[in-house]
């Protein structure tokens, strides 16, 4: 049974499904983040409570008297030109502790990645919060949308409202680009086909996964003649219906031939019972 394939862009936790065949993970760039920061570099001066000092890989944050949070930008990274239809994904990881002044109160601090039109827009970027007192290795993946062309990196400092006063160290702060993993692109059309003990009767399940296309397609029976054909066919409101699923057609006839040619409905699950001889 032949069937037209579906795209799937990906979503959240869900690989993309493109192309004739799957393919793995795959390394594109490890970016200098010095070589993008000089203009954000510029603004750091004229930050309250806060001095920054970025050297390479390492970054060092001053806080004295930090009392609200502030998420200020080290680096806007462009995105790598990787042609049509490739899904990226920024893989963000650092070395990093926080020492608090004696006495000092301590606050969620962290490195974080966004999509540069800003969180407003996107709703788009991933925040690496788990900073603590220890030195701690951490790291994520942020997976950018089809339209995202820079991702801003920064550095998360959430005083809260409490007077934070420290030293934030941050070490082997790197940000490398790779391609996503995808499935390769998946049949609407998914069917299973099994046979009686007796060799007498072939069944045949077919499942239309499209959200809203019926398919027409052509059966083809080899090696059995069919006397008698009968189908049934289950269908709902939609995809995620989780009601109104019903039977819509029981045992109607089919067509009894070599080859015959059906409509299966969209999101619909049809059984196909072919009576005869081998």
């Amino acid at each position: 049974m032949q069937s037209p394939l579906a795209e799937f862009p990906g979503a959240v936790s869900e690989q993309a499904a493109h192309g004739d065949v799957a393919e793995p993970r795959r390394r594109i760039q490890a970016f200098d983040v010095n070589q993008y920061s000089s203009f954000w570099g510029a603004t750091w001066p004229k930050l309250l409570n806060v001095q920054i000092q970025l050297q390479k890989s390492d970054l060092t944050v001053r806080l004295q008297n930090l009392n609200r949070s502030i998420f200020p930008n080290l680096a806007r990274i462009p995105r790598p030109d990787t042609g049509a239809g490739s899904q990226l994904e920024f893989s963000l990881s650092f070395d990093a502790k926080f020492t608090p002044d004696p006495d000092g109160a301590t606050a969620p601090m962290g490195i974080g990645l966004m999509d540069s039109r800003g969180w407003s827009q996107t709703h788009s970027g991933i925040g690496v919060d788990s900073i603590s007192g220890e030195w701690k290795h951490l790291e994520d993946t942020y997976r950018l949308n089809p339209d995202t062309t820079n991702v801003d990196l920064s550095v998360r400092l959430m005083a809260q409202g409490k007077n934070v006063s420290g030293t934030l160290q941050v070490e082997h702060l790197a940000v490398t680009a790779f391609a996503s993993p995808h499935d390769a692109a998946y049949p609407l059309l998914t069917s299973s086909a099994s046979a009686s003990s007796d060799g007498k009767t072939i069944y045949l399940i077919v499942i239309n996964k499209s959200v809203s296309d019926s398919i027409p397609t052509t059966i083809h029976l080899t090696g059995f003649s069919a006397t008698q054909t009968r189908y049934w066919e289950v269908d709902g409101p939609g995809m995620d219906a989780t009601s109104g699923v019903a039977e819509i057609v029981h045992g109607a006839e089919f067509p009894a031939t070599a080859t015959s040619t059906h409509v299966f409905p969209a999101h619909s699950m049809t059984s196909v019972e072919f009576r005869g001889t081998r």
